[in-house]
């Protein structure tokens, strides 16, 4: 099970909201990204952030079910073989 675990070091330009996007090859992480900070723009207010790639490329892998199980204040932590019931 432990090799199915991915964690990925949180760095100090992710913002939150993260997500998995998986296309049959890649498994590909998002988030707010604080270098694209909206605050002001448009009556956005302070901390807001847009959404971009943070990992292009958490793992190349076929047949998965990619899933975040966890995040800390250092990580996020991707189960590539998620079975939910």
């Amino acid at each position: 099970m432990e090799e199915n675990i991915r964690r990925i070091k949180i760095e100090s330009h992710f913002a939150g909201d993260y997500r998995l996007e998986y296309d049959g090859k890649y498994v590909t992480l998002f988030g707010k990204n604080k270098d694209y900070d909206l605050s002001g723009l448009f009556g956005a207010p302070e901390g807001t952030y847009d959404e971009g790639v943070l990992v292009p490329v958490v793992e190349e892998i076929r047949n998965a079910e990619p899933q975040i199980i966890k995040v800390t204040d250092t990580e996020i932590v991707v189960d590539l073989m998620s079975r939910e019931p």
